[in-house]
């Protein structure tokens, strides 16, 4: 595990580095009191959801691939176009 790092309380130990993959969700822990987000009767109040948070990273990830592509398609087109 590298240097810094710690391995939360809920990790498994069964699948090892799946847990850093993604960001500690917890609202609470280290974080002082000033920093936490204000928790209403149901939850945290306006605070994103994990599901919503899940769903930005992998769309993050599927534009970067999509705009890759794009770029590469581009570039072979206009490589055929000058090289005949």
């Amino acid at each position: 595990m590298p240097i810094g790092w710690r391995r939360r309380a809920g990790a498994s130990a069964r699948v090892k580095g799946v847990g850093f993959v993604f960001s500690d969700l917890k609202l609470d822990g280290d974080a002082p009191v000033r920093a936490r987000p204000a928790v209403g009767e149901w939850g945290p109040v306006e605070v994103t959801a994990t599901a919503a948070k899940k769903r930005g990273r992998l769309l993050a990830v599927l534009f970067f691939i999509l705009a890759l592509a794009v770029l590469l398609a581009a570039g072979f087109y206009w490589f055929k176009t000058i090289h005949g």
